[in-house]
């Protein structure tokens, strides 16, 4: 009886050994655990922030429906794998990115958010006004201090400019009053000839955003002698979701 007793005991205690094994291979039910639905998501997807190539781009956009390439391939195809197409910023517990989308009649862009198991969500498509000729080497999506913003460019006969659409949670492009960053002028009349107003100095504090601009008027033969006019500010109050200036006078001077 007793050498049964002791089996028994000897028994019950290798069983228990295994229940706390096993129970401390098992995941905590309070944290929370990933699973992303597109295998893709974790290769593009990783850190504070990052650019995102034309390689990586494709297939994921289109498994997504965040855009597709319909008449538009010939556009695509032309450019390189590793060209940048995209970037991105980490924002709570998942991403918000703007990617380029070069398909027909202009490029435009498409900025959209990511939950914490990979999902997509809020598509924004964000046009610019004809041509994108206002970015020069630097890609148009970035952050300033702890809002986003958007470059916006437009053109037209003599005319170009630039626009910001600065942002917390990503808005319709529809409901954004976008902040003004310069407009450039040509002369019709007179060949070479310009006018030119932009932001010197753009800083934001809370519910405020203040600018600086400058207004100059130059040659393109001569762009060092150009000629400064005049300067002002204006400031901007967020209302809504909106930027609106306290002063829009001077923007309707020299646009």
């Amino acid at each position: 009886m007793y050498r049964l007793s002791l089996a028994l005991l000897v028994i019950m205690a290798f069983v228990c050994s295994i229940k706390q094994s096993a129970s401390s291979n098992l995941p905590d039910s309070t944290q929370h655990v990933s699973f992303h639905c597109d295998p893709a998501y974790d290769s593009i997807f990783h850190g504070d922030s990052g650019y995102i190539t034309k390689k990586q781009l494709f297939p994921f956009v289109l498994r997504n429906n965040i855009l597709d390439t319909i008449g538009s391939n010939d556009n695509w195809t032309s450019i390189p794998d590793q060209h940048t197409m995209g970037k991105f910023y980490r924002q709570k517990d998942g991403y918000i990115a703007c990617i380029v989308n070069v398909n027909a009649p202009f490029e435009s862009l498409v900025l959209f958010e990511t939950t914490a198991d990979g999902h997509i969500e809020n598509i924004q498509p964000y046009l610019h006004h004809n041509y994108c000729n206002c970015w020069d080497d630097s890609f148009g999506f970035g952050k300033i201090q702890d809002y986003f913003y958007v470059r916006i460019c437009g053109t037209g006969t003599a005319f170009t400019s630039s626009e910001l659409s600065i942002f917390k949670k990503l808005p319709s492009q529809l409901r954004q009053t976008p902040i003004i960053e310069f407009v450039w002028k040509g002369s019709i009349t007179t060949p070479d000839s310009y006018r030119l107003m932009h932001i010197s100095s753009l800083n934001i504090d809370g519910q405020k955003l203040h600018t600086t601009y400058l207004v100059e008027d130059g040659n393109e033969n001569s762009k060092k002698n150009a000629k400064q006019i005049d300067h002002f500010e204006v400031n901007y109050t967020l209302k809504d979701g909106e930027w609106l200036p306290d002063d829009d006078h001077y923007f309707v001077k020299y646009w």
